[in-house]
């Protein structure tokens, strides 16, 4: 509050009487300052630095806590009301959202996406919260994701505030299959054979050997010299 002191002096003199000095004081006073509501808002992901710059980063699938804190100043306001409006990428998890000491949440309306809470009477300052998922697909969109909330009343003008969400990219997924080490086993087609290894290939091998050899004919000659013997 200012105030101000302001002194006139008056001095009056006429044949009849003596001169007389009179004093007047007059106090100026100053309108005290309106009634003030301000909104601040924050969210708990983890800061990440993206381009130089530390965002609140969430990758897809998570779950992100946010913050609607706001500070009543220079006395008590009628009809308050806040309002957030979720961005695409972003889902409103039902039953999340909570009540502060005069703040009670009136609903979440899908249609506009649009969190609200009402206050017949905001004299004290305080803050509200909910959860959002961060819906898949969300890092294709336009980024970081901006969150905007405002608080009003029928005593003060509107205040807005905002909170980033950024989406990284997922890192892509492995989709190729692994190809089988090729082997030196050759099939009956002359290919290579896997699951075949050397120690097998050398008992075909002796196999086929002593099978040539136990259906080849003995020349007739050797047979003489044996039964010479």
């Amino acid at each position: 509050m200012t105030t101000g002191t302001v002194t006139n002096v008056a001095t009056g003199d006429t044949n009849q009487t003596p001169p007389d000095d009179g004093t007047a004081t007059v106090v100026a006073t100053a309108a005290p300052p309106p009634p003030g509501l301000v909104i601040d808002k924050t969210n708990n992901a983890p800061i990440v630095n993206v381009g130089g710059t530390g965002l609140p980063t969430a990758p897809q699938g998570s779950t992100v806590t946010f913050t609607l804190s706001y500070v009543s100043t220079n006395g008590s306001v009628d009809n308050g009301t806040i309002k957030d409006v979720i961005p695409a990428g972003l889902t409103y998890v039902t039953g999340s959202a909570t009540n502060s000491s005069e703040f009670t949440f009136a609903g979440y309306d899908s249609a506009t996406r649009t969190l609200s809470w009402t206050a017949a009477h905001v004299t004290t300052s305080g803050s509200v919260t909910y959860r959002a998922t961060v819906d898949a697909g969300a890092a294709a969109l336009q980024q970081p994701l901006r969150n905007v909330a405002t608080i009003d009343s029928a005593g003060t003008e509107p205040d807005s505030d905002t909170s980033d969400v950024f989406v990284p990219v997922p890192p892509l997924a492995e989709t190729s299959v692994p190809t089988a080490p090729r082997t030196d086993v050759l099939d009956s087609n002359g290919t290579a054979s896997p699951g075949m290894n050397l120690g097998l290939v050398l008992l075909i091998i002796g196999a086929l050997a002593f099978a040539v050899l136990f259906v080849t004919p003995m020349p007739a000659s050797t047979k003489n010299r044996i039964r010479r013997r």
